[in-house]
């Protein structure tokens, strides 16, 4: 007896057949975002991207579907029909991993998703109110301090300074022996300078005996208050900081060109959009549009010429505080 999705693709391909575009129906599946359905052409001849998305495109609106058209290794094109969001949780993440890596979520094949510092040493994200930044953040803080724990035979250690300007809920972190807070713009701009210097010491040195990670949560304010001070700094440490252990993960709501300047997403290769407010929004943050219509909690990464869609996975108040504690000891 054949299963629902089956039937389903069985039906896209009937779709395909009778709006003129000869398909065969590879598998049918699901993952965290929704359906996958892979398609091969019966006529190699045929194939036309911006044709098949115009099919793709009709099919939506008949169906009334949130329809996207995907690559496929499988076969000759994919249909991601996105579907209720599920919950992706941290713990089973990282528990896949086994601690020792940084997972933020899964992509649309079910796989880890994962984020290498020493390899991509910054990262710029940009996301709309509400699209699932802070959660993003907190994952990522999450992540770092579990990767250092000595209990995973690291004998590096972190210290990360947080720039939050918008006193968010990140309160969680607060009293941790290696993380501080800066909440006010003043102290935020002397906050950089102080980790400029400490990254040229460490230069001049070509020593250093911790990473040091410097999380900005709403980069607009600085930069709107002191851009070019704010920018110049940025881009130094995004240029030397990768040599000395010096770490930027910048984030903002507003991804303007003023905010998101030329020469930081020059140095800041390493790119993550959530949803974004509008298309110019996502162009600014990921060179194309497509941000702007993504759900809450999904993102795009872009690593240099590489992108890839994923579920940011949530990291549950119960592994927070137990990281915490441990970090607190």
């Amino acid at each position: 007896m054949m299963s629902r999705i089956d039937e389903n693709g069985k039906g896209l391909e009937l779709n395909f057949n009778e709006l003129g575009l000869q398909v065969k129906l590879v598998k049918a599946s699901e993952n965290i975002m929704g359906e996958i359905y892979l398609f091969d052409l019966v006529y190699i001849s045929q194939y036309n991207k911006k044709y098949i998305q115009s099919l793709v495109d009709k099919l939506a609106v008949f169906y009334h579907l949130n329809m996207e058209l995907i690559e496929s290794k499988e076969a000759h094109f994919g249909l991601l029909v996105k579907t209720a969001k599920k919950v992706i949780s941290l713990t089973q993440c990282i528990s896949e991993a086994n601690g020792r890596e940084i997972v933020i979520g899964k992509d649309i094949l079910n796989n880890l998703v994962k984020i290498d510092f020493e390899n991509t040493p910054h990262l710029l994200i940009a996301g709309a109110t509400g699209s699932g930044k802070s959660i993003l953040l907190k994952n990522l803080i999450t992540n770092l301090m579990i990767y250092y724990d000595k209990s995973n035979n690291r004998f590096k250690s972190f210290n990360m300074a947080i720039i939050d300007t918008k006193n968010s809920d990140m309160k969680e972190f607060a009293q941790t022996p290696n993380i501080s807070f800066h909440n006010e713009v003043d102290e935020a701009i002397a906050t950089l300078k102080k980790v400029e210097q400490i990254m040229d010491t460490r230069y001049a040195n070509n020593t250093y005996d911790y990473d040091l990670y410097v999380v900005i949560d709403e980069l607009a304010d600085l930069m709107l208050t002191s851009r070019f001070e704010v920018e110049r700094t940025i881009v130094r440490i995004a240029q030397k900081g990768r040599a000395c252990g010096v770490h930027l993960i910048l984030a903002t709501q507003r991804p303007s060109v003023d905010v998101c300047s030329g020469l930081i997403k020059a140095n800041i290769p390493t790119r993550l959009a959530l949803r974004t407010a509008s298309v110019r929004d996502s162009v600014v943050i990921i060179d194309r549009k497509g941000a702007e219509t993504l759900e809450i909690g999904q993102a795009i990464f872009k690593n240099g010429s590489q992108e890839l869609t994923l579920q940011i996975a949530y990291p549950e108040s119960e592994l927070i505080n137990k990281v915490v504690a441990v970090n607190r000891g």
